[in-house]
């Protein structure tokens, strides 16, 4: 995905990935006219142009409305439809607001909130018709910030599960991650976590910085010391040639039968911020993994999709075919 990403913005999220660059000041000023022109360099090439390109930031309501109109144009005249990513505190009649990012942390999803979490998830459903949102985890690069917001991966999977359950009942439901997790194991598309990303040529999200030069996601990376580092121009693949060769308990993979259906997280939540160790919400995506592969309703829905349940998720990484047993 294409992102246009000016890193102003007048949220002041403490946890925020792009904090750290704000208050460096290291990142170029806005240039529409650089912007426009690699967006369109980009939409006329063979580039990462199948989805609709996301006006992300920072904050890109910030961009003055005459602006936003022309990038919203050339992106509706290739698409026909427009994405935006915003906070929300800026949205007035010109705007229209129909998914959401509801970022899980302590204060809204630890155990004893995820009743409230549900409620609200519920309103947006019952009052508002909006069906798509994301419930992303938290990623905080601060210690101190981290231990006050940041979900345990125990809680992480409380969380998700809490949401699975309800869409279970409701097929209108688009709620994510959770079912890019079921989508994995069946084979289909998933969302960037659960693939292999190269935290300096971020493969799921080709950013156009405020100054028309080509960026990463900011997860990570040289982001934590608060650098807006230029996209690589080729993926790595170092991440994931360490990852299988390195034991679970020195912050690796090998010998995980979920290694093809997350390869080890985003490397922007790597343990101990260390983009090249697995994701430290690990232990949760395996709770939440395995509650998915007990339940009857995935069962039923694997064999719909051809794929056997007893084979999913145990691949045997000794080098033989994938066998039947429960684990490797």
């Amino acid at each position: 995905m294409i992102s246009i990403k000016p890193i102003d913005c007048n949220g002041y999220c403490a946890s925020c990935y792009e904090a750290k660059i704000r208050e460096t000041g290291l990142y170029p000023e806005f240039n529409f006219q650089a912007i426009t022109k690699k967006l369109q360099e980009l939409l006329n090439s063979t580039g990462p142009n199948n989805e609709v390109p996301c006006l992300h930031g920072g904050e890109p309501l910030l961009i003055p409305i005459n602006q936003l109109e022309e990038l919203l144009a050339i992106i509706y005249q290739k698409f026909g439809r427009t994405s935006i990513q915003t906070n929300g505190l800026l949205i007035y009649d010109d705007h229209i607001s129909v998914s959401v990012i509801c970022v899980l942390r302590k204060y809204n999803a630890r155990p004893e909130k995820i009743p409230e979490l549900i409620r609200f998830l519920l309103r947006l459903r019952d009052e508002f018709r909006i069906f798509s949102v994301r419930l992303n985890e938290i990623i905080v690069f601060d210690e101190n910030g981290r231990a006050e917001e940041e979900l345990t991966g125990q809680e992480l999977a409380r969380a998700w599960i809490a949401a699975y359950e309800i869409m279970k009942t409701d097929s209108r439901l688009d709620w994510r991650p959770p079912l890019d997790f079921v989508n994995k194991l069946l084979g289909k598309p998933a969302v960037c976590i659960l693939n292999q990303c190269d935290v300096w040529a971020t493969s799921a999200e080709v950013c156009i910085m405020g100054d028309g030069s080509l960026g990463c996601c900011l997860h990570g990376g040289a982001a934590i010391d608060g650098i807006q580092a230029l996209r690589m121009e080729r993926l790595g693949n170092e991440r994931y040639e360490i990852l299988r060769q390195i034991p679970q308990e020195e912050g690796g993979c090998q010998g995980c039968h979920f290694w093809p259906y997350c390869y080890g997280g985003c490397p922007g939540a790597g343990i101990d911020n260390d983009w090249r160790s697995r994701t430290r919400f690990c232990e949760g995506y395996k709770i939440f993994f395995e509650y998915i592969l007990r339940d009857p309703i995935f069962r039923l829905r694997s064999i719909e999709n051809n794929a056997s349940p007893s084979r999913i998720g145990h691949q045997d990484w000794h080098g033989d075919k994938p066998h039947g047993d429960h684990t490797d």
